[in-house]
């Protein structure tokens, strides 16, 4: 009698334990756009994001992912595409970005490390998380609605 209760709570406890990982997959699934990027300062957090500056993400169920970045500098529009995998971590705070590189033009310019965007919030709408952007000594926080 005690095996199968034993049996019965482990087995419960993972499918309890697959369906919280699901349920962040589901709310992952599919494109966001950036709508602000905060940095901390001394007096006060300060949004970074310019009007010409457009940030998505798009993460499919297959676990591929693709972030495009397009910002206005000195006149030009400049836009760079990254595409690989992600995953959720074991302990479902963060998200971790693998195998990516960049898209041509810019795949010449360099390569893309693994790295991990730490999930502050997660809705079905709305995504939070810490990133660098700019030539930041310090992560910021980005703040995503999706599309």
């Amino acid at each position: 009698m005690k095996n199968i209760i034993f049996f019965l709570l482990f087995f419960t406890s993972l499918v309890a334990f697959g369906q919280v990982s699901d349920s962040i997959k589901v709310k992952i699934t599919g494109k966001w756009a950036m709508t602000k990027h905060v940095l901390p300062t001394a007096d006060e957090a300060m949004n970074k994001i310019i009007k010409e500056t457009k940030s998505t993400y798009e993460f499919k169920s297959d676990g591929s992912y693709s972030h495009t970045f397009s910002q206005i500098y000195e006149g030009k529009l400049y836009t760079v595409v990254k595409e690989g995998h992600w995953k959720i971590s074991s302990d479902k705070k963060e998200i971790t970005l693998f195998n990516s590189k960049f898209l041509p033009p810019h795949d010449k310019n360099g390569i893309v490390g693994d790295h991990h965007l730490v999930i502050i919030k997660l809705s079905k709408t709305e995504f939070v998380t810490n990133e660098y952007y700019y030539d930041e000594a310090v992560p910021g926080t980005s703040y995503y609605k999706k599309q």
